[in-house]
Formats: C-alpha cells, structure tokens, sequence
C-alpha cells in the first residue's frame, strides 16, 4: 500500500481539521505545529470590521501559519489575544477587497 505525500491535499486538509479541533477544545497554546513539529504554534485572533473575525495559528519556530475566516465571534476570542500586526493586515486585505 502507498504511503500518504505529507503534502497532499487530503493530509493537508486532516492537519487543518486538527488545528480547528484544538481551537474548539479551548487549547490556544503549545500546539503542535504541521512543519516543525515543535509545540511552538499559537493562536490568535483579528477583529478588522464590525462582524469580521478571523482566527491564525502561528509558530514561532518556523514560517507556518494558517489563517481562517470566520462566520462568527470565535468561541475563544478575547481582546487579549488580538494581534495587531495580525489585525493590520486583515484590514488591508478587506479594504482591498472591497475596492478591487
């Protein structure tokens, strides 16, 4: 039987869906990271518009990151977890989003 690419869509999907899993379950920190595999990836949160959310995963050990967009107020989202480069950028993109 072939083994799975690491990289293939439906490994990359799984590690996302396990990302997502860890976030639902109120774990923000120490998360294991799909590159580097050091518990280094944490999560955060952007607030760019009044209804808009987004939440990134980042480590700090590599270049990962993965950002999602989200439908609603993340469950876990504080003020105390909003990055502002994070946020910065999250308004650059809808404005250009919207003027495009």
């Amino acid at each position: 039987m072939p083994q799975e690419d690491s990289q293939s869509p439906k490994n990359d999907l799984i590690v996302r869906m396990s990302l997502l899993r860890m976030l639902e379950s109120g774990i923000l920190n120490s998360i294991e990271c799909p590159q580097c595999h050091r518990h280094s990836v944490s999560v955060w949160f952007t607030h760019p518009q009044v209804n808009e959310y987004r939440t990134w995963f980042i480590c700090t050990e590599c270049s990962f990151e993965m950002r999602v967009q989200n439908s609603e107020k993340p469950l876990h989202y504080t003020e105390d977890r909003v990055d502002a480069r994070l946020e910065t950028y999250d308004v650059d993109v809808l404005r250009k989003k919207r003027f495009s």
